[in-house]
C-alpha cells in the first residue's frame, strides 16, 4: 500500500478538498518518516505507533509535527481506517482534548480589535492584509477562498459590490460587504486589472496548492505577530478568528442562527451552533436582558 493508494481511497470515499487530501497525506508521510517500517509492524504495534505519533512531543522530532493537532488526529484516523485498523481509541482519547478545545472553543475577535489591527496594517503599508481582514470579517469567507478570488468575480449589483467565491467542496457562494470594504476592494481590483492579473491577491494566473499554502502561512504569520504586538494576545490571532468574529456580530444583533448560518455558509445548523458557542458571560447578558410575561 502506498500514499498514492491512500490518496485515491480518500478521493473515492470522501468529498474532501484537494488541500485537505494533501494535508492528510503529508501527515501520513511524516508518520512513515517516524517509523520507516510502519506497514511491516503488527496491527497492535501500528496502532501504538500511530498513537505515539499523534501525542509525541520530543524535541528531536518536533520539527516533523504539524502545528495543528486537529489535522494530525483526523489524518491518522483516516489512515488507520484505510488500513482496516482500530480507530475507536482516537475518539475516546482525543474527543475532549482535541475536538472540543479546537473545534468548539474557537477563539474570536471583536469589531474594535479588527479596527485596531487594520489601522496598524495601514501604518505599516500592508494594504493587502487590511483588505483581507475587512473581507473576512464582512463576508465570513475563508482566507483560502479569498486568495482564489478572481477579478471577474467582483461585481456590482444594484449599487452594492459583491463577490462570488468557491468555498469548501466546490460550493459557490455570493457574498456582500460594507461600503468601506467595497471601496478598498475596488482599488485592489483596479490594481490587479492594470497588471492583467487573473486573481486579486495572487500574482500567478495558475497558482498551485503550494503557492496558496505559502501565501496563507505568510498572512497567518503577519497576523499573529501584529496581533501579539497590538492586541496583546500571546497566541496571536489566525485568519479564522475574523470569520467567527463577523458571525458573532451578526448573531448578537438579533440572535438569528439562520442568518449566522447563511453568513458562514454552513450546511448544518448544528455546525453553526457549535461555532457560535457562547461563554457564560455572553449567555448572562442575553438571558438576563430578556423580558418575560410571567
Amino acid at each position: 500500500m502506498t500514499l498514492k493508494d491512500f490518496k485515491r481511497w480518500l478521493k473515492k470515499n470522501y468529498s474532501y478538498s484537494d488541500l485537505t487530501i494533501i494535508n492528510y497525506t503529508s501527515q501520513v508521510n511524516l508518520l512513515h518518516k517516524y517509523y520507516s517500517d510502519f506497514e511491516k509492524l503488527s496491527e497492535k504495534d501500528m496502532v501504538d505507533s500511530a498513537r505515539e505519533f499523534v501525542v509525541e512531543k520530543k524535541s528531536d522530532k518536533k520539527r516533523y509535527l504539524d502545528k495543528s493537532i486537529y489535522h494530525r488526529v483526523y489524518a491518522i484516523k483516516k489512515y488507520l481506517e484505510y488500513l482496516g485498523l482500530d480507530i475507536n481509541w482516537i475518539d475516546r482519547e482525543f474527543r475532549k482534548t482535541v475536538f472540543l478545545s479546537e473545534r468548539e472553543h474557537i477563539e474570536t475577535i471583536t469589531y474594535s480589535q479588527v479596527v485596531q489591527l487594520m489601522d496598524e496594517f495601514e501604518l505599516a503599508e500592508e494594504r493587502e492584509l487590511k483588505i483581507l481582514i475587512a473581507l473576512m470579517y464582512d463576508t465570513g469567507a475563508r482566507i483560502r477562498s479569498l486568495l482564489k478570488l478572481e477579478t471577474k468575480n467582483v461585481q456590482e449589483d444594484e449599487g452594492d459590490l459583491l463577490i462570488y467565491i468557491t468555498e469548501k467542496r466546490g460550493k459557490k457562494e455570493k457574498k456582500f460587504m460594507s461600503k468601506n470594504t467595497a471601496r478598498l476592494l475596488q482599488q485592489f481590483k483596479k490594481d490587479a486589472e492594470s497588471k492583467n492579473r487573473k486573481y486579486i491577491f495572487m500574482d500567478k494566473d495558475r497558482p498551485s496548492v503550494y503557492d496558496l499554502n505559502a501565501k496563507y502561512y505568510q498572512i497567518w504569520t503577519k497576523l499573529k505577530n501584529m496581533s501579539r504586538k497590538v492586541l496583546g494576545i500571546d497566541m496571536g490571532v489566525s485568519p479564522h478568528w475574523f470569520r467567527r468574529g463577523g458571525a458573532m456580530e451578526i448573531y448578537k444583533k438579533d440572535k438569528s442562527l439562520i442568518k449566522a448560518q447563511k453568513f458562514l455558509g454552513h450546511t448544518s445548523l448544528d455546525s453553526t451552533r457549535r461555532y457560535l458557542m457562547a461563554d457564560a458571560e455572553e449567555l448572562r447578558s442575553v438571558i438576563t436582558s430578556k423580558k418575560r410575561d410571567w
